[in-house]
């Protein structure tokens, strides 16, 4: 890996008209020497390494782009979109700086790390205190009860009971009894009893006992017993024994004994019950719209095992 006393210069990303320093909630008089989280393609396919990240400023000249203090929006250079990429953390000067929406531009710096996401992500942390608890790319943190902790995209959040963990897009967050987890897009969110999960699109959110489970469109989302599940358009929902699950449209919702469900237009709703003759667990499925199956109504089963209109309102979805 390279170190301070190894340093090198890069080339980069692009374009900003204005040579302005700024970022985001980012104080340069704060953290101190700008560091910036920049990501490199390994190998010789240098043309798929312009293509991810090299483009030319309205100078003529090219220019390289990342997140100051590894702070930003991750969509602007996709990890997923440049396969077998490193990581380096450089040390930029103040007036190389270039601020774009969600990152900074620049032409060279002093490579200080090269590494991984996440050795890219502690160097950071271990030379800027200062953002030990910012959402960080591609930072792992953990943390004790009753605390916060945060982290960007691709990050790993772990708080311990009654805390709260968040991460960004595809990154994990979990949290203990009582405590709140949330991730972003394709993210993946898990609490324990009690506690609250929630995820964005794509994502999957977990919870235990009495806990809430919640995700957006093409998500997934699971309650154990007692506990709730939400889940966006296209998405799923499975709640345990005395659960509910609700879904939007085109998606299904499966609550176990007892439990409740409900589903958008064009949805499934599942709800299981004991067979005492059989001595098994029996499910009755049911399509919103045939019928006379409803969509957005919590549907439970009558002594019959037959779907009939809870006694309560399902909530709107969010």
């Amino acid at each position: 890996m390279n170190t301070q006393n190894e340093r090198g210069e890069a080339l980069t990303e692009s374009a900003c008209p204005k040579n302005v320093f700024g970022a985001r909630n980012i104080s340069i008089t704060h953290f101190g020497q700008p560091l910036v989280l920049h990501l490199v393609k390994d190998g010789t396919d240098q043309q798929a390494h312009r293509k991810a990240g090299l483009m030319l400023g309205e100078d003529g000249q090219q220019y390289m782009h990342g997140w100051l203090f590894g702070i930003g929006d991750h969509r602007l250079y996709p990890a997923a979109a440049v396969p077998g990429s490193s990581w380096q953390v450089l040390e930029v000067d103040t007036d190389e700086l270039t601020c774009l929406e969600g990152g900074v531009a620049f032409k060279r710096g002093y490579v200080l790390h090269t590494g991984d996401m996440v050795s890219a992500a502690r160097y950071l942390e271990e030379h800027v205190p200062g953002i030990r608890n910012a959402p960080v790319i591609g930072a792992c943190r953990h943390t004790g009860k009753q605390q916060s902790v945060r982290v960007g995209a691709y990050g790993h959040a772990v708080a311990g009971d009654s805390g709260r963990a968040r991460a960004g897009d595809y990154g994990t967050a979990i949290a203990g009894i009582g405590g709140n987890a949330a991730a972003g897009e394709s993210g993946f969110a898990v609490a324990g009893d009690r506690g609250a999960a929630k995820a964005g699109d794509f994502g999957s959110a977990h919870v235990g006992e009495f806990g809430t489970a919640r995700v957006g469109h093409g998500g997934t989302a699971i309650a154990a017993d007692s506990g709730t599940a939400r889940a966006g358009d296209v998405g799923r929902a499975t709640a345990g024994d005395y659960g509910t699950a609700q879904v939007g449209a085109k998606g299904v919702a499966w609550a176990g004994r007892n439990g409740m469900a409900a589903a958008g237009a064009k949805g499934e709703i599942r709800l299981s019950y004991w067979d005492t003759q059989a001595e098994r667990v029996r499910t009755v499925i049911g399509y919103i719209g045939e019928n006379g199956l409803l969509p957005n109504t919590l549907y439970k089963l009558d002594e019959s095992h037959q779907f009939t209109p809870a006694d309560t309102s399902p909530g709107e979805l969010q």
